[in-house]
């Protein structure tokens, strides 16, 4: 991708009726009219506190990136906030802990949430209710 510029899920999904092509590091998927989730993969790196990240994404949200939830991934780590009237989740990796994270002290949070989200009848955010499924990144430590 950084070398010659191509993009292999956007070409598997040109070849494909069963993939949508969403975007690179950022995708905006309406869940109804009046609620929508922001997909986000910074380039950067993470914070010493894990809200922390987050927090700056959602205060500098605007235009089509602020969103009712932001899901951020690239970190690594896994965490929740409600910031700002969005609900914001750092979400973790399926990578367990590579040598290069563990020279620099990094770990790596293994699993993925799953959302219970709630509208009204006229799509409206109601709720968001997070389950975090831990596949367990000590265990390869």
């Amino acid at each position: 991708m950084r070398n010659g510029g191509a993009n292999i899920g956007e070409t598997i999904s040109l070849g494909r009726d069963d993939l949508v092509y969403l975007g690179h590091n950022f995708a905006k998927i309406w869940l109804s009219e009046n609620c929508d989730l922001n997909l986000i993969h910074p380039t950067d790196g993470g914070a010493a506190a894990v809200s922390h990240k987050l927090q700056k994404i959602i205060d500098n949200a605007e235009g089509k990136r602020k969103a009712n939830i932001i899901a951020v991934g690239h970190y690594h780590k896994m965490g929740w906030v409600y910031w700002k009237g969005v609900h914001g989740f750092v979400v973790p990796s399926f990578q367990h802990q590579t040598d290069f994270m563990r020279d620099n002290n990094l770990k790596s949070y293994v699993g993925g949430y799953i959302l219970t989200i709630k509208l009204d009848d006229e799509g409206n955010l109601l709720s968001v209710v997070p389950e975090f499924v831990d596949l367990g990144w000590d265990r390869w430590q």
